[in-house]
């Protein structure tokens, strides 16, 4: 009579279990999107902003900001490909190249 319960109370727990899996996956791949978003963000605003930039100094902050932000970039989008498959990577490289093209 008991056992039944216990049963129930460990499916209940793997359930449990395999969904928390799932949902901190979703997590991370939505982070690591995010991630490469931002990045790509960056490297937009840089780019509109270096052709009005007229002081050397800020030129060369910007330069450096932006080769960080690729750097991130890549290293985010690695994640998506690594962590969340071919499909997420393909899906966050097209929206990051729209962010560039100004279409996002």
């Amino acid at each position: 009579m008991h056992a039944w319960k216990i049963g129930l109370g460990v499916l209940g727990l793997a359930i449990l279990g395999v969904g928390g899996y799932f949902a901190n996956e979703a997590y991370q791949c939505h982070s690591h999107e995010t991630d490469y978003l931002n990045a790509m963000a960056i490297i937009r605003g840089s780019l509109a902003s270096a052709s009005v930039v007229s002081d050397p100094q800020l030129s060369v902050l910007m330069e450096e900001q932006q080769e960080v932000a690729w750097k991130a970039s890549e290293a985010a989008l690695f994640a998506i490909y690594e962590h969340c498959g071919e499909q997420a990577g393909r899906t966050a490289h097209r929206k990051g190249q729209d962010m560039l093209m100004g279409l996002l």
